[in-house]
């Protein structure tokens, strides 16, 4: 694993909590990882203390998932997309518990997501391949219990890159134990937070996504509760 030293830039794009969260009162289309879990999402976020402010561990493995990132811009935009995605979350309804719970022997989701999210951002040519490779990506379908780390190693799914980029973000010690499932649950979401990844990857689900791809319409801002910011995607 790299080290989780931050660098002035990477401690300084993560030294806050998350403003501006009332902006984005549409909330994120929060994934169920099964029926039992399944929730409609809040139409407004809360805005609790706890809901804005990032946790001791979110901040820490942000930074290193940051340090793998190649520029200053890469940063900010890792930076701001998960800002803007974790603001969704409501308190009240359990979503930010499941986010923020590290006691499943899963990768927690909110280290899925930031992972997912320095995929789109290093690799934009690669990660629409790559989301898809992690299976199907609708509600309801069946857990993927591959490993994730041979997922990773896989050559046929992640060139030798991709490949050393994941495997620096992965945590030693968590290698062997995390599934390919938290990353799949939440891939169809994070592929809207890239314009160009959102627009392949829907285009390649085909018609049964196509009433979900806000990005065909350009809605995916509107519904999130404004224009995004060019740099975020």
């Amino acid at each position: 694993m790299i080290s989780t030293t931050s660098s002035p830039v990477e401690a300084s794009a993560w030294s806050y909590a998350l403003p501006d969260a009332a902006r984005f009162a549409g909330g994120t289309r929060h994934p169920a990882s099964s029926a039992s879990q399944a929730s409609t999402p809040s139409s407004t976020p809360s805005l609790s203390p706890r809901a804005l402010a990032l946790s001791e561990h979110e901040r820490d493995f942000a930074v290193t998932v940051a340090a793998g990132l190649r520029t200053p811009r890469a940063v900010k935009k890792l930076t701001n997309l998960y800002r803007l995605l974790r603001a969704g979350l409501d308190e009240h309804s359990g979503q930010l518990d499941r986010f923020l719970a590290e006691d499943t022997g899963e990768a927690a989701e909110y280290q899925a997501v930031l992972i997912l999210l320095a995929t789109i951002i290093a690799f934009p040519e690669k990660a629409s391949d790559f989301l898809l490779g992690l299976g199907p990506l609708g509600p309801g379908a069946p857990p993927q219990t591959v490993s994730w780390i041979e997922y990773v190693r896989d050559p046929a799914q992640c060139s030798a890159e991709l490949r050393g980029f994941l495997e620096a973000l992965t945590p030693t010690a968590s290698a062997q134990r995390w599934t390919r499932e938290p990353f799949r649950r939440w891939a169809l979401e994070v592929s809207r937070y890239s314009f160009a990844t959102g627009q392949e990857v829907f285009a390649r689900l085909g018609k049964p996504y196509e009433k979900r791809n806000l990005f065909a319409t350009g809605q995916g801002a509107a519904e999130r509760g404004g224009e995004l910011d060019p740099d975020l995607t």
